[in-house]
Order: C-alpha cells, then structure tokens, then sequence
C-alpha cells in the first residue's frame, strides 16, 4: 500500500518530530511503500521566501537577505555572539508578522500559531478550516496538493502533536479530502490523544478525517493500513476511533510494552539540512509517559499508557545507526523526564565508545545526583540539562507533589553546572494555595543560584484537564469555571483559589520577576531547547555582561 505521512504546520522549525519517520520505519518493514512530508518546515520556507516577504511588504533589502539569516541558524556560525544570534531569530519573527499582515488578526511567529477561532472548539475547527481570509495554510496547503497527488497515496497519516496544529491539521485534511475524496485520512498525535474523550460524540469532526487514531500508533497505523489493503475490519485496528453508520467507535490501544523492539525511525525523506539549527540535529526517546508520574498539576503520565524505559544499550546503537546514516552527532532527548540511570549508563557507553556527540535531555532533580554523577554525563557528551524547578517554595513542591525538596535542586543544579553542563529550569507562579512569600521563594531561589543557572523560564498556573487537580478541585481548594460556551472540547479551564494568590496576580508577579535586574538576565527574549546545545558556557557570560 502507498502511505503518506503528513506532520501539519505549526511547530518549532528547529528540528524534525520524531513521530512520522518512526511510523515510516515501522510500515516500511511491513513492506509497504511510504513517503513522509514535514509540511511545518515547508510552510516557513514557503512564507520565509523572497517572493512572499516582497507580497507582505517587507523592505527588499530585507527580503533578498532571508536565505542568508535562515543560513546562519543553519550553520551556528554566529552561535557564540549573541547580538547575530538574536538578531537572526529577531529578524525572521519581524518578517512573519509582515506576513500576518496579509491575512488580519492573526499571530504567527517561530514560536506560536493564533489565529481568531479556538482550537477547543468543534464549530470553529470547521469553520478555520476554509477560511483563506485569516488561515494561511488555506493557501499554502493548495500548493503542496500536485506533488502529493502524483504520489497517489492510498493512506494519508496525519500527525499532531501541538495545540498550535490543531487548525492547520483540519485545514489540511479538509483540502485533502477535496482532491483524493476516496483516500482514508487519518489523524494521530499527542494532541490528539489529548482529546480522546471529545472525539466519541463530535460527529462534525469527521466531515473530512475519516478515523482518529490515539495513544501508540506503530501497531495501529499497520494494521490500519493491512485492514484498508485487504478489506479487514476496522475493529481490529487498536486505538481507531472511527464512525460506523449512526455510531462512533473507539477501539482499545495498544501498548508496545518492550521499546527496544521498535526500529530506528528513517529520516530518508527529510531534508534534515534545512531546519534552522545547526549541523544534524535528530530527536531521540529513552522512555513513554513520566517514571515519576505523581505531580498533581500534569497530565503528561495520564496518556493512557503505562512508562517503559528503553535501555541505555538499545539508545546507544540508534545513535550510532543515526550518526552512521545521517551523519548526527547532536540529539535532543524528548522524554518527559530523562530516566536518570539510563542516562548514566548511556553516557558511559558513549564516553567508553570514544563516540563525540552531544545531548540534552529533561531531567527530575534526584538526591543521586551528585558531582559525580553529572561529571559522567558531562564525559558521556550531555551538554545541556532541563530541570522542572516549579518552585522554590518547600510548601509549594508539597502541594505539587514533586517528590523533592528546595535543597534536592539545589545541589543538582550547582554539581550540574559545576560539570560544564547547561542550566535550564522552569518554574510556574500561583499554584493552587501558593501565598505571595511562597512565589518570592522563588524568585530567591534564582538570585541564590545565580552563578549555577544559564536560564529561567516562568509561566503561571494552567489548570488542565484529567490533571489530578481537575479531578479533586476541594482538595486543592479550587473553583473550577466553565469556559466560553463555544469550546466544546476545553483542555484548560478558568478557575479560582480559595487561598493564596489568584491568577492575576501571579501575573503581576511575574512580570515583576522579569523587571527585576538580577534575574532578568537570566530571561531571554527567545532561545530554542534545540539551539542551547551548540552555546558554550562563554555565550551566556557575554549576554550577561550585555545586560
């Protein structure tokens, strides 16, 4: 069968999901015939160009030096002078606002997609989706529509894996479904895992996607395709949701218990020299769901799976067939929360293999986490760590249940940076029951940690839906409001504290943290996770003396 893979504007330019290529690997050992097609990447390149920039105004001087600032993202070459890294990244987000500017009151930029519809909303999808007047996917989508009918394809496999993709992902399957009515679309991704429970009773849904497919998808995606070839049944196929004459149908998913099993993703089909990072750069996974899994305000282990680790081993040699292939030799980690044992292990095998590449993962602060332990990931080749501070409040990380406390990120993050590794953590003010002191806790936490900490970045409180805070509001004395009625399929909802600080004054405390001049250094305007793996240590003593 010929199957196209399709991943949907709008995401991150800076390096390939993951999710097709391991899906083209898995239905190429079935031995059928596959192409896979980054329509992000080909949607900044189309509206990045200087034909485009001249439409949307943009000043041609501009304009006819655009492959020259996307190359020097490309090539890192201007890396360690913040100044051309900046304005790089600067200029390409001016030039897509003038692009905005075609089509109204939309926001777009190398971070974010908005547009005036809600993505939570079953009536405003339909309607976006042909609205060429303020989506510009509407038109850029008709572009791409020759090349993919000479493919011909018999299955189209959509993936979604952002809340920013939810508009451009129906706008596709709508214009699809307008050129090759008789093909079988499909749509999978997190995002639509996410929205599992809605997708059983929104008929208007599957007016142009023809099944959803949630969870894991490698045994899916093949049976879906053997089902389809041979005239099987749908029900078969685990973890379709698929409408059936008056009724829609749901079939439980599956789960891949041992990820050692699964085959190296084939990036083949992309053009990997194109993304605005540096040299190679390919997404790696050590695990599924969250080993930890307890913290109440997540959902991110709530996926309806179970967490598997893969083992340091099975990782290693997809690096080396990666690197052997593709010439990668710098890889992200995208777990939730980097399995701490197998990292070390990994990076053992790495440093003993005399192998030089370089890595960034998610971490949990662990008590084991000690000099030691950050100096063999350092060897191993990591050279930039993510931690979820949260809060620098003891009373805070409680009610969150992190699992630590204040001291346990503490010593990780100095024996992290002590390492020559990166620092990166994130905190969120007003959690449910959060006082004022509490949030200044941590804005302390940073000033204390200010010669171990490369950078911050702070949000506030969302309150998501299935999070254990959604499913127990008494207990954390919350009040859930009801959303605009028009969103019919929310994921975050409004709400109220009954004590501590309410969202609007996180805010306010928030944007007080960012006035603050000794943190403020630590908040740049905009750095990609994928490019801090090619900073040295030196770009961040430059930004802070600019600062």
């Amino acid at each position: 069968m010929k199957i196209l893979l399709l991943y949907p504007p709008q995401a991150q330019p800076f390096m390939v999901h993951p999710a097709l290529p391991l899906l083209a690997s898995v239905l190429r050992g079935g031995g059928h015939e596959v192409r896979v097609l980054d329509l992000n990447l080909g949607a900044y390149e189309y509206f990045l160009s200087v034909d485009m920039l001249k439409r949307a105004g943009v000043p041609d001087f501009v304009a006819e030096q655009i492959e020259d600032i996307k190359s020097r993202l490309r090539s890192g070459r201007d890396f360690f002078e913040p100044d051309d890294y900046y304005g790089a990244v600067d200029t390409l987000d001016k030039c897509l606002s003038f692009v905005c500017g075609l089509y109204g009151n939309i926001d777009w930029s190398l971070k974010n997609f908005l547009i005036p519809y809600s993505p939570f909303s079953s009536e405003d999808i339909y309607r976006a989706s042909a609205d060429k007047k303020v989506n510009p996917f509407v038109e850029y989508f008709e572009t791409r529509m020759d090349e993919i009918k000479e493919f011909n394809p018999e299955l189209i496999g959509i993936s979604t894996a952002w809340t920013s993709q939810i508009i451009p992902a129906f706008t596709l399957a709508r214009t699809l479904k307008r050129h090759l009515p008789e093909v079988h679309v499909t749509m999978g991704g997190s995002m639509i895992s996410h929205l599992e429970d809605f997708l059983v009773y929104k008929r208007n849904l599957y007016k142009f996607v023809d099944s959803f497919m949630v969870y894991d998808g490698e045994e899916g995606i093949a049976k879906l395709a053997d089902c389809l070839g041979s005239g099987g049944s749908l029900a078969d196929v685990p973890g379709l949701v698929y409408p059936e004459k008056k009724k829609i149908k749901a079939n439980p998913p599956s789960v891949r218990v041992s990820l050692d099993t699964l085959p190296v993703p084939d990036y083949s089909d992309l053009p990997l020299d194109k993304y605005y990072s540096p040299q190679v750069y390919l997404p790696v996974a050590a695990s599924r769901g969250c080993y930890w899994g307890k913290c109440t305000f997540c959902t991110h282990h709530l996926s309806g799976t179970n967490y598997r680790a893969e083992s340091a081993e099975r990782i290693f040699s997809e690096m080396n067939t990666l690197f052997e292939k593709y010439g990668c030799k710098n890889f992200y980690f995208t777990d939730d929360a980097m399995p701490p044992a197998v990292a070390k292990n990994l990076a053992v095998l790495i440093s003993e293999g005399g192998k030089l590449y370089r890595w960034a993962a998610e971490f949990r602060a662990e008590k084991m986490m000690d000099g030691e332990y950050f100096k063999t990931l350092f060897e191993g080749g990591c050279r930039m760590a993510l931690f979820g501070m949260e809060s620098g409040s003891n009373n805070t990380l409680g009610g969150m249940n992190k699992g630590w406390e204040v001291s346990t990120l503490q010593e990780a993050v100095r024996h992290c940076d002590e390492a020559g590794i990166i620092t990166w953590l994130f905190f969120m003010l007003g959690f449910p029951g959060e006082t004022r002191m509490d949030a200044l806790a941590t804005f302390r936490f940073i000033l204390s940690e200010r010669e171990h900490i490369n950078m911050v970045a702070g949000g506030t409180f969302v309150l998501t839906r299935n999070s254990e805070i959604y499913r127990n509001p008494e207990k954390f004395g919350v009040e859930i409001l009801q959303p605009e009625k028009e969103r019919d399929m929310p994921i975050t909802f409004p709400y109220k504290v009954k004590e501590g600080i309410q969202k609007e004054e996180a805010e306010k405390l928030l944007n007080g943290l960012k006035a603050e001049p000794g943190i403020q250094k630590f908040l740049f305007p905009f750095v990609a996770e994928t490019h801090t793996l090619f900073l040295e240590k030196n770009f961040f003593r430059k930004i802070h003396e600019i600062r």
